[in-house]
């Protein structure tokens, strides 16, 4: 993404947010991938065939949808320092291509360790810090601006 969006002059903000409660906002108890099965049975063709073309793995999450809160603080916190964009990557790599389970400590605390972070302390400021209302906060103002990716593109001057 990183170099597609360099060659078309955007610069790309990660931004972690739940899909949780924007479903639960419209009335939906899971994924409307999940509620509607056809919708469902195209998006993940899409996503093998997106993959396929672009040489990235894919396996299918198993449950789908995973709890992202562990995932989306730590990324807040990675954000902050210098990691952030990277950790995303990380995240979508561990449940998108080799089909682990985000919301394990463990999974999060290996991705950590690929990227040479110590996992203790971001682990447990991701428990016990400000994150979870700074996560809050993502998701009202996805809410707020419809955003419902979690890249946000900026022109850079044309």
């Amino acid at each position: 993404m990183s170099a597609l969006a360099q060659q078309a002059g955007v610069t790309v903000r990660f931004r972690p947010f739940l899909l949780g409660p924007l479903f639960k906002g419209h009335g939906w108890p899971t994924s409307p991938f999940n509620l509607y099965p056809s919708k469902g049975h195209y998006m993940w063709r899409d996503l093998e065939r997106i993959c396929f073309d672009l040489d990235l793995p894919f396996r299918r999450p198993q449950p789908f949808p995973q709890n992202s809160l562990l995932a989306a603080r730590v990324a807040l916190i990675g954000l902050s320092a210098s990691w952030g964009e990277e950790f995303c990557r990380g995240v979508f790599r561990a449940e998108f291509g080799e089909c682990r389970q985000i919301d394990n400590p463990t999974v999060i605390a290996d991705i950590l360790s690929q990227l040479h972070i110590e996992s203790a302390p971001v682990l447990e400021a991701a428990r016990t810090g400000n994150e979870q209302s700074r996560v809050a906060h993502a998701n009202g103002r996805g809410r707020a601006t419809r955003h419902l990716w979690c890249a946000e593109f900026h022109d850079s001057g044309r």
